[in-house]
C-alpha cells in the first residue's frame, strides 16, 4: 500500500449473494463501536500477505488454546486473506476444535467428503458460536454463518477444514468491516451489515 493511500485498505464482504465494498486511504480507517483491532505482521519471503498469531477459538465456552501446540510455537501462525474461501487450521488443532464442535452439538453425524464435520439438521440454533482470539485483544465472534453453511437444505456442517497451512479465510470475515492499518501493524475488525453499505 503507498503512501496516497495513507497505509491503509478496508473491505466489506456481504455473502454469498450479495455485493462487497473496498476503500483505501482515509475512506480505509475502521473504528467505532464494537470493533476489534489484532496485531499484524508481513513475512520476508511473502511481503505481499499479512499473518496474525492465533492465541485460541472458543467454541461456545469452551476454549480451545493453541498454547502446547506445535500450531502456537509458529509465530505469525495464520494467514488472513480474502481470496481464500474456508478457514482451515492445521491438523492437530483442527481436530480439538472439531471435537469441542462435536461435544456441544446434539444431532445425528452424517458421512461427508473430506472428513467434514456434518449433521443431519437445518436447526442452526443447535450449533455453537465460535470465536477467534487472536494476539493484540481481538475476540471476534463469529455469526454461524461465518462457520457453518447448510448442504442440500438437509444438512449443516462446520465449514473450518484441516490443512497443513494455517488461512483464516473471506467466509469468517463476511459482515465484517475489515481494516489494514499499515503504519500501526494492526488489522482491524467491526461488525457491519456490509449489504446496507450500497444502499
Amino acid at each position: 500500500m503507498g503512501e496516497d493511500m495513507l497505509g491503509h485498505m478496508s473491505y466489506c464482504f456481504s455473502g454469498e449473494r450479495g455485493t462487497s465494498k473496498l476503500n483505501f486511504g482515509s475512506n480505509a480507517i475502521v473504528s467505532g463501536d464494537g470493533t476489534v483491532a489484532a496485531n499484524m505482521s508481513r513475512k520476508k519471503e511473502e511481503s505481499y500477505m499479512y499473518y496474525l498469531n492465533l492465541d485460541a477459538v472458543s467454541v461456545g465456552k469452551t476454549r480451545v488454546e493453541t498454547l502446547g501446540t506445535p500450531f502456537h510455537a509458529t509465530n505469525e501462525n495464520i494467514l488472513i486473506d480474502s481470496g481464500t474461501t474456508y478457514t482451515y487450521f492445521p491438523e492437530s488443532y483442527c481436530n480439538k476444535v472439531k471435537t469441542a464442535v462435536e461435544n456441544v452439538v446434539k444431532a445425528e453425524r452424517v458421512a461427508a467428503p473430506d472428513n467434514m464435520l456434518c449433521y443431519r439438521t437445518t436447526n442452526m440454533d443447535l450449533f455453537p458460536v465460535i470465536t477467534m482470539h487472536f494476539q493484540g485483544g481481538a475476540d471476534l465472534v463469529l455469526d454461524k454463518y461465518n462457520t457453518f453453511i447448510i448442504n442440500n437444505g438437509k444438512f449443516i456442517c462446520l465449514i473450518i477444514f484441516c490443512r497443513p497451512r494455517a488461512v483464516f479465510g473471506n467466509r469468517a470475515q463476511n459482515n465484517f468491516l475489515v481494516g489494514y492499518d499499515t503504519s500501526s501493524q494492526l488489522v482491524s475488525f467491526k461488525p457491519t451489515n456490509c449489504s446496507a453499505l450500497w444502499s
